[in-house]
């Protein structure tokens, strides 16, 4: 007659013998599969990302929209408008000297400053024997990829011989001889003076006075 074992005793022994043949995974294992887990988390620093998700590694918006400013240097050789030829054509300088269409053209720097929070160059365009030597006041702004050109302080038909160019408050002021219809070509009659400023990326006059010249 075979001994009677109870039902516990037979499920006990089956688990022991699974256990041993590596069948079932024990608990410690997995303990041991979250603590790795963790660890390899905690040797990230806390806020890093991978350079394809990580805001330092895109260009900032600063980055990609702040000006050039305007060079210090570098004016005497440029391309820039020669007013005082009909259809305002752009002439190549090199050195502040250029020749088109047989009349010597000068192009020079005259003043410096600030235009409606932007950094600003003036520069006078003399052409040399083209309808009595008129001279054109340029300005350039600092812009995105390098200096904008805004527009014309001074045209030639304002006929103004221009004596002193500077910044002031934000405007830029000139000051020159003009004629009145009376006054004779040689000789200049008025004391001119011109203000003007950028609104809405447009240079306009903000002033003008003319005042007798006193003999």
């Amino acid at each position: 007659m075979r001994p009677k074992h109870s039902s516990s005793a037979i499920f006990t022994a089956l688990a022991v013998a699974l256990l041993a043949a590596g069948c079932v995974p024990s608990e410690p294992q997995a303990a041991n599969t979250s603590e790795a887990t963790q660890s390899n988390e905690s040797a990230v620093p806390s806020g890093s990302a991978s350079p394809s998700h990580s805001r330092e590694a895109s260009p900032s918006p600063s980055a990609t929209t702040s000006s050039q400013p305007v060079p210090k240097t570098g004016w005497g050789d440029g391309t820039y408008p020669a007013p005082c030829f009909p259809g305002v054509p752009t002439v190549t300088f090199e050195g502040g000297k250029a020749t088109f269409r047989g009349f010597q053209v000068t192009a020079r720097v005259i003043a410096r400053g600030e235009l409606a929070s932007y950094e600003s160059v003036s520069i006078n365009v003399v052409c040399s024997g083209a309808s009595s030597s008129p001279s054109s006041v340029l300005v350039y702004i600092e812009a995105v990829g390098g200096p904008q050109y805004v527009g014309l302080a001074l045209s030639p038909r304002e006929v103004i011989d221009l004596k002193k160019a500077e910044y002031v408050d934000t405007e830029l002021v000139l000051t020159g001889y003009g004629f009145t219809r009376r006054a004779p070509l040689c000789c200049s009659d008025l004391l001119v003076t011109k203000s003007v400023s950028l609104t809405d990326g447009e240079l306009v006059t903000t002033g003008l006075t003319k005042e007798p010249l006193k003999n």
